[in-house]
């Protein structure tokens, strides 16, 4: 396990941003567009009864009363996204759990990305470099792939026919 070096920083700084209370259904909605939005699973989120802290893993997301606005449960939805993707490789509040941390919040339109990067250098955050977190899906791209993928390879395997063929096709119908 990495040392946590940012963690008190990083709490700082959340609570200075503006936010939303949402309630539980508004804030799994959240959770899942976020999710989806670098597409991975969406956690299982818990109610956060019996708990007094908010927590954020792969598998769950929990969010007591008293967390269950955006700030705090985009927070959330950032650890579950870095853990999935880097494991346990990284410090949890560290450089690159910020990086995806402030591209949710410009995302859910909390805050331009220069404001968020200005603040957070007041409060001496590291921020990781773009390379090193994962990354949002591209929608077209994606799209792309899984045509190719689980239609145009199984039709030329089966047909032996060009790959480009299918695609002619394939426009001709969409039309």
């Amino acid at each position: 396990m990495i040392r946590d070096t940012q963690r008190s920083k990083v709490y700082k700084w959340d609570g200075t941003l503006p936010h939303k209370t949402l309630t539980l259904e508004e804030g799994k909605a959240l959770v899942t567009r976020a999710c989806r939005r670098y597409s991975k699973a969406i956690p299982f989120i818990a109610n956060g009864r019996g708990t007094r802290i908010a927590y954020g893993s792969v598998t769950r997301i929990s969010l007591p009363k008293w967390a269950r606005t955006d700030i705090t449960i985009l927070h959330e939805v950032a650890h579950s996204i870095v853990q999935k993707e880097l494991r346990y490789s990284v410090a949890f509040h560290g450089p690159e759990f910020m990086r995806v941390f402030i591209e949710l919040l410009v995302w859910n339109k909390t805050d331009t990305l220069s404001n968020l990067l200005k603040s957070a250098r007041i409060f001496r955050l590291k921020i990781g470099k773009i390379e090193s977190h994962p990354k949002p899906i591209d929608f077209r791209k994606s799209l792309m792939h899984d045509i190719d993928r689980y239609i145009i390879e199984p039709y030329t395997k089966r047909y032996q026919v060009s790959p480009t063929e299918i695609r002619r096709i394939i426009k001709q119908r969409l039309k």
